[in-house]
C-alpha cells in the first residue's frame, strides 16, 4: 500500500514536472517569437524615411 502510494505521488510530480518543462519550452519559443517581430517592426521604423535620425 505504501509504495504504490509513493509511487502514485512520484507520478503525479513526474507530470507536472513535464507540463513544466513543456510550458517552459513553449513560452521562450512565443518569447523568441515576440522578439523577432519586435525586431522586424523596428528596422522597418528604422528603415522609413520618415523616422531617419539625423546625426
Amino acid at each position: 500500500m505504501e509504495s504504490s502510494n509513493g509511487s502514485k505521488a512520484f507520478d503525479e510530480i513526474e507530470k507536472q514536472r513535464i507540463k513544466l518543462v513543456i510550458w517552459n519550452g513553449i513560452k521562450a519559443f512565443t518569447n523568441s517569437l515576440q522578439i523577432e517581430h519586435i525586431l522586424e517592426s523596428s528596422s522597418d521604423i528604422f528603415r522609413n524615411d520618415q523616422y531617419q535620425i539625423s546625426l
